[in-house]
Formats: structure tokens, sequence, C-alpha cells
């Protein structure tokens, strides 16, 4: 295994190693901070987007985690409406996104219709086929586990390209997160999840 520190493409704690993309609700040290905007969090009416949080995205590698959830949060219309002037936005200052999604992959997929920038679907847990046509999209996507065998088989047979992985609010270490892909998937994904996060971030 090796030594160097694998990337952690979402993250909620300042993270290990150079590569940590850091979820944040405001400013931040970080090098690489993502504000997120998170569906759970969502008014149950639609306001505008400020000038303050605006002007915060400057200063920010990506947006997100935005997203729709069908489980949790205000009502989906008020969610699809703040995803849509949040992809605006990110358009606007060319950020790519960090997409939370709960059983709304239609909803979201229609949303990101024409969006030009880099898209990551992060804490996948889905199988094979589900992971094969976000790929095939052009979509980056990252996890924490090998949730199931069909998705295990899908990347040993097509390789981990546009895959990286996360701790997101596990408590795990990214690099024992690592160790445990590498384990199932008989391949060492460290170089390959910091050069996810460089392509999706454009660095």
């Amino acid at each position: 295994m090796s030594l160097t520190v694998p990337a952690d493409m979402h993250t909620h704690q300042p993270g290990q190693g150079e590569y940590f993309l850091l979820s944040v609700n405001g400013n931040t040290a970080a090098k690489y901070c993502s504000r997120e905007f998170h569906p759970w969090h969502l008014p149950e009416k639609f306001v505008p987007l400020t000038d303050e949080f605006l002007e915060e995205l400057k200063s920010c590698s990506a947006l997100g985690e935005i997203g729709l959830d069908r489980l949790r949060g205000p009502d989906l219309m008020i969610q699809r409406r703040y995803l849509d002037v949040l992809l605006e936005a990110a358009q606007h200052f060319s950020l790519p996104v960090v997409i939370h999604n709960v059983r709304c992959e239609s909803e979201i997929l229609s949303a990101l219709r024409g969006f030009p920038n880099a898209v990551l679907f992060h804490g996948f847990r889905g199988g094979g086929k589900a992971l094969e046509k976000l790929l095939d999209a052009g979509y980056f996507v990252s996890f924490s586990e090998i949730s199931n065998v069909s998705m295990a088989a899908y990347l040993k047979a097509n390789g981990l390209h546009n895959t990286g992985i996360e701790s997101d609010y596990t408590g795990i270490s990214i690099t024992d997160i690592a160790a445990g892909i590498s384990r199932c998937l008989d391949i060492d994904v460290t170089y390959n999840s910091i050069n996810t996060f460089k392509r999706f971030l454009a660095i």
C-alpha cells in the first residue's frame, strides 16, 4: 500500500494530506473548499441567494453539496427551485458542483441538463448499472465504501476513471477508507483518487 495520502473528494472535517475538499457553511482557511447549500437545511419557502453567499463563492473551489432529497428537507418543488438557482450561480462562477442525491436521480439529471461544469455525485451507494449511467454521462462519482457486489464487479471490469473516494461524515480517515476499497478491488486506489481530485477541480 502506498504511503502517499489519498485525496478526499468530500469531507466535513479538515482532512489528511494536501488534497481534501472541505464542505463548509462559510469562510475557511482550507486550500480547497466547497460552499454547501444542503437540501436538508433549506427554508420551507424560497428565499433568493444573498449577495454575501455569492461573494463567498468567489473564494471557493466548488459549490455543494447541493441537490435533492426525497426523504428529508422541504417540499421537492422548493428544493428543485434552489437547485436550479445554485446551478446558475455555479455556472456564473465556473465552479464544479458536489451533488447530494437521495432517490431523486431523474430530477437531478433533468436539472443538470446543459450544465457545462464538472459534477460530482458524492456518497454513491448504488449498483454497477447506476454507476455506469453516471460515468457514461461524464459525471464524477465518489464513495466511502464498495456497497455491493455489482458495484465492485463494474469497477474491476471497467477501471476507476472519474471515480474518487470520500470520508464525508464517516469519522474514518481517508487513508483507512482507501485501504478498505483497495482490498475490495484488489488495486491501490490512492493515485487514482489524487488524479480524479485534480481533474474534478481542474488543478
